[in-house]
């Protein structure tokens, strides 16, 4: 499944039903890759979207360090 992130969220949602709703961390390390990978693809609009729909949530402040953990992530460097 390399870079097929989506997938991946989506294989982990069927076989562990419940799992990324009760793990929320992972499920925003998961997010964040695929808007990653998605900009990696140039994909830039679709990358907006799916930050918004995907990320968004996480912007409140019982998750907020999440997003600020992300932003110090090697990948955002190069962007």
């Amino acid at each position: 499944m390399h870079g097929d992130v989506k997938s991946a969220i989506e294989l982990t949602s069927k076989l562990y039903n419940g799992l990324l709703q009760q793990q929320t961390e992972v499920y925003f390390y998961l997010c964040a890759q695929q808007f990653l990978e998605l900009i990696r693809l140039l994909k830039f609009d679709e990358a907006v979207i799916y930050a918004q729909q995907h990320l968004g949530p996480f912007m409140d402040s019982e998750h907020v360090h999440l997003a600020q953990h992300l932003k110090a992530r090697p990948a955002f460097w190069n962007l």
